[in-house]
């Protein structure tokens, strides 16, 4: 299944992971996941695509979700994500907009 706004992360040309995200109807912004191939995890490479976008959106409300086998909600607690909900799947996580 394709995503308009999916975005595969590159280093050198070689595809090393993808990324999705939206702008909900809600007004609020959405990460759907950040993943990142074995070999690259633990580089700092999704923590610095996650800040970014943070900044970039800091007006707005934030929405993750991510693999419940993915490890990284201890990540976005530090980064001020609260648990809201899960799926079968996933984990959701929200972030207020800054003031």
């Amino acid at each position: 299944m394709y995503k308009e706004n999916s975005y595969i992360i590159k280093i050198d040309d070689k595809a090393i992971g993808f990324f999705n995200d939206e702008e909900l109807e809600d007004g609020s912004y959405e990460i759907g996941n950040i993943c990142i191939i074995p070999e690259y995890q633990g580089k700092g490479i999704g923590t610095d695509i996650l800040k970014l976008k943070l900044e970039e959106h800091k007006n707005q409300d934030i929405k993750i979700q991510f693999f419940k086998q993915n490890p990284v909600w201890k990540l976005y607690k530090r980064l001020g994500f609260v648990l809201n909900g899960e799926t079968e799947f996933h984990y959701q996580m929200f972030k207020a907009k800054q003031k």
